[in-house]
């Protein structure tokens, strides 16, 4: 779960939010690979689900590919379980600090992309690529 201690993790759920991140943070700008090299940073997009008042807890998934993302989403609107769903551009960043890591998801505040016009041909183009054997 995002730290409590955190004023800049994205907390509003925090009763039922469950999270595999130390810290969620909104953004306009990501953050991009530096030269340390206890950070590491991915780009890439985070899928929110949110079950509302009587589904699963708000969570956040990251994906390095839009195209898996988009599918995950997809799948999750299926789910009774599922109210709210949405697509971000996405950086997941990994900190080592004190022989552990922490891992922080920063979220781009911009335009959900899922449910426009090129989500059809996302969703194709992983259903190809599975057929082509494709981890992703």
């Amino acid at each position: 779960m995002p730290s409590r201690a955190c004023i800049n993790c994205y907390m509003p759920g925090l009763p039922r939010q469950s999270s595999a991140y130390d810290h969620v943070h909104t953004n306009q700008r990501l953050p991009t690979a530096g030269e340390d090299p206890d950070v590491v940073v991915t780009q890439g997009f985070a899928v929110n689900l949110d079950g509302g008042d009587v589904g699963q807890p708000e969570t956040w998934i990251f994906f390095g590919e839009i195209d898996p993302a988009l599918v995950f989403a997809r799948a999750g609107l299926i789910s009774d379980d599922i109210r709210h769903v949405h697509v971000y551009r996405a950086a997941r960043e990994v900190r080592r600090a004190d022989h552990q890591d922490v891992v922080y998801l920063h979220v781009h505040t911009g335009i959900a992309l899922h449910g426009d016009a090129d989500e059809r041909a996302a969703l194709a183009r992983w259903a190809q690529a599975q057929g082509n054997g494709a981890r992703s």
